[in-house]
């Protein structure tokens, strides 16, 4: 199909079916397989495998692809444990190809704007809230937490962002909130709050608020709106993050050096560490 590079897409199940519709736009798409049926085998000749399985079956799987040669695009959560995550970065170093996490916020053109911002600037606090009707059965931290997460690292530019405290539901692991602080400025670390829960009725309300001394940002990535002081300030298409991010990975392919390696493995060590109950 013209020019486009060949694919198997692992998983199309109800998430794997919405990334189908992106991937088709950059790949052509040869080959279907859930956790069971895929092997490395399957069309060895297959430099890309698009991963959409649930994140326990992720390790392995994408384990074998990269042993197999194929530049891997993998669902968040990346693995179970932090260690896996370290495991996977250094079979895509070894075997010199991309993995690319899909933490989607990341490619969100509002996200990508207020890291600018707060690479010049250091605010004195960032808030990101997340109160959404669930659409799977997976824990909110791993649903919508690691999400949020990501987001705290983009905007925060730090190499490790440490939990001071968190609060979990773990009668029915749907809400999650806690309070981060990284190296972001040698004299001023932000405060990072973070709070998600599941919704029960049909709401989505996903916020960023960044406060300054005489400034505050506050973003809606359900809506795109961004106000600055309670003035609206500017929109922003947040409708195709899932394709931003195949097209950053196309370019990771050829060049397949993440620069995500270190965040990926804090936010897998975050997440591991709240489904425990505890922190170092």
């Amino acid at each position: 199909m013209g020019n486009k590079q060949q694919a198997i897409l692992i998983g199309p199940g109800r998430w794997g079916t919405i990334v189908k519709k992106y991937l088709i736009q950059h790949f052509d798409l040869i080959g279907e397989y859930n956790s069971k049926t895929y092997t490395p085998d399957v069309h060895r000749q297959c430099r890309v495998a698009f991963i959409c399985t649930p994140p326990e079956t992720h390790f392995e799987i994408a384990r074998q692809a990269m042993i197999a040669g194929q530049h891997v695009f993998l669902e968040k959560t990346p693995c179970t444990t932090p260690e896996e995550c370290d495991v996977l970065y250094e079979h895509a170093l070894r075997k010199d190809v991309a993995l690319h996490v899909n933490y989607l916020y990341r490619y969100d053109p509002m996200i990508q704007y207020l890291a600018e911002i707060t690479r010049v600037t250091a605010p004195n606090s960032i808030n990101i809230t997340f109160l959404k009707k669930p659409h799977t059965n997976r824990i909110v931290i791993e649903a919508f937490g690691s999400h949020c997460l990501s987001i705290a690292h983009d905007l925060s530019h730090a190499k490790a962002l440490y939990v001071m405290s968190f609060g979990y539901d773990n009668r029915n692991s749907s809400a999650f909130c806690c309070n981060l602080v990284g190296s972001f400025w040698p004299v001023k670390n932000p405060n990072i709050v973070i709070n998600c829960k599941y919704a029960n009725e049909n709401i989505d309300h996903r916020e960023i608020t960044i406060i300054y001394d005489n400034l505050m940002l506050c973003g809606s990535l359900s809506t795109g709106e961004l106000w600055c002081n309670g003035v609206l300030f500017r929109m922003f298409d947040t409708k195709n993050d899932i394709d931003n991010s195949i097209k950053a990975f196309k370019k990771e392919m050829e060049s397949p050096t993440s620069p995500y390696r270190g965040k990926d493995t804090e936010i897998q060590r975050t997440v591991h560490r709240t489904i425990r109950g505890y922190y170092d």
